[in-house]
C-alpha cells in the first residue's frame, strides 16, 4: 500500500524494511499483512455484507496458495477439508473446484456468482478455517528452513517491482 511515508508490504513493514531472509521477521510481516489487509476487513463487513467478506476471503486465498506454492484447489482442501467432497451440483468436481469456477471466477472477472452458485455457506465458518491454515503455515515458516526459504524466494519475486518502486521512492529528494 503506497502512502506518503512510502509503500508498504504490511501496515508496519515498508518493503525495503522486510527481512524475507528472517524466518521470523518474514513471518510476522506476513501474518500481519493478512491480520490488518484481509482477515480484520472480512470480520469487519461479514455481518452486513456476506457478499464483500467474501470478496475480500477469496483474494486471500489466492494469494495464500500462490505463497505457498499450490494451487487454489489444492489448498482450499487443505484449509477446509469437506472443500474436498464431490459438488452435488456437479459430478466430476470437487467443492474446491466448484468453489474456484463458479465463486473465485466469478467474483473476480464478474463481480458475480457463477452457474448458479450461492454464497450459502457460513462467510464465518470459511474465514475461520482460512485462518487457522494460514496460521499453521506461518507457523512452518518460522520453524522450517526450506519452507522459509521458498517462501521468501516467492515474496522476492512476486513483490520485485515494490521492493524496486520502495527503495526507488526511499532514495528520492
Amino acid at each position: 500500500m503506497l502512502t506518503p511515508k512510502g509503500l508498504f508490504f504490511a501496515p508496519n513493514v515498508r518493503f525495503k524494511d522486510l527481512r524475507v531472509n528472517d524466518p521470523n521477521a518474514l513471518a510476522d510481516a506476513l501474518a500481519e499483512r493478512a491480520e490488518h489487509w484481509f482477515f480484520r476487513p472480512a470480520r469487519t463487513i461479514a455481518g452486513s455484507s456476506p457478499f464483500a467478506a467474501g470478496i475480500v476471503v477469496v483474494c486471500f486465498v489466492d494469494a495464500a496458495a500462490e505463497f505457498t506454492g499450490k494451487d487454489t484447489v489444492e489448498w482450499l482442501h487443505e484449509a477446509v477439508p469437506d472443500s474436498a467432497g464431490k459438488d452435488a451440483r456437479r459430478d466430476q468436481k470437487t467443492i474446491a473446484e466448484s468453489f474456484k469456477e463458479d465463486v473465485r471466477n466469478g467474483l473476480v472477472h464478474h463481480a458475480r456468482l457463477n452457474r448458479g452458485a450461492e454464497f450459502s455457506l457460513d462467510i464465518e465458518q470459511l474465514l475461520t478455517a482460512v485462518q487457522a491454515e494460514w496460521q499453521r503455515f506461518i507457523a512452518r515458516i518460522a520453524s522450517e528452513p526450506a519452507i522459509h526459504q521458498s517462501t521468501a524466494e516467492r515474496v522476492a519475486r512476486v513483490f520485485r517491482v515494490d521492493f524496486d518502486a520502495d527503495a526507488a521512492w526511499a532514495d528520492a529528494p
